[in-house]
């Protein structure tokens, strides 16, 4: 049996998908076009894809994260750069 819950919502993305499941106990939904599903009740390929989506997801905040840390870093040592500079 696939179980799966989410607490995530996926406000702005392409195809306007929305996933919710606020405590444990209430069963995960997905409401694409106005239309609401529960995760349990849709196909074993639906739900694979719909996990393939939460991964893209989890990864891009990943990758945005990691690109604030390298900005913020590359900031920090070009004004570290700035102030080593000999005075004109």
């Amino acid at each position: 049996m696939f179980v799966m819950v989410w607490c995530i919502f996926f406000e702005k993305t392409i195809n306007d998908i929305f996933i919710m499941a606020v405590t444990k106990n209430e069963e995960p939904t997905l409401t694409h076009n106005g239309k609401t599903y529960n995760v349990s009740e849709l196909p074993e390929s639906t739900q694979k894809q719909l996990m393939n989506v939460k991964i893209a997801e989890s990864e891009i905040r990943r990758l945005q994260m990691q690109l604030a840390i390298a900005q913020t870093a590359h900031s920090a040592y070009q004004q570290a750069l700035i102030e080593l500079l000999p005075a004109e």
